[in-house]
């Protein structure tokens, strides 16, 4: 369950545009330069939405080359192998003390795919999918 930011939200009369990686909410457009992870290699804007109340949310995801995890765009790459749920944000941000909170979250879509070139930020269009594909012994 991500932390609880009322004492931002109580303040700001406007809904956030996007959510970072722990649930913080962010008021500017979306640019990986934005992100908390100042290190990270790669960066997704992802549609998400609550199991419970299927309200929508953009959120943020974040990778660096140092996990031991398989990158995002490994995963997007190879994505019948992890057709269940190959970008994963886990519980959606605090929104209404909606019991979704302590669910994780649907993957809806991703918006935007960045990769760092050395210090810029290139993005990758051709990796910005929707998940509605569950079947993929179909193709």
């Amino acid at each position: 369950m991500k932390q609880k930011y009322d004492d931002i939200l109580s303040r700001i009369n406007d809904k956030p545009i996007w959510y970072g990686s722990n649930g913080v909410p962010r008021y500017i457009p979306f640019h990986p330069k934005h992100i908390s992870n100042f290190y990270s290699d790669e960066v997704i804007l992802l549609r998400i939405r609550c199991q419970e109340c299927h309200n929508p949310f953009l959120v943020e995801i974040n990778f660096l080359k140092t996990s031991n995890l398989p990158s995002l765009e490994y995963r997007l790459l190879h994505i019948k192998d992890f057709w269940l749920n190959p970008i994963h944000y886990g519980d959606p941000p605090r929104h209404n003390d909606c019991v979704g909170e302590t669910m994780n979250a649907e993957s809806l879509k991703i918006v935007e795919f960045w990769k760092r070139d050395h210090c810029n930020w290139i993005r990758h269009s051709e990796y910005e999918i929707s998940f509605e594909i569950t079947n993929f012994e179909d193709e």
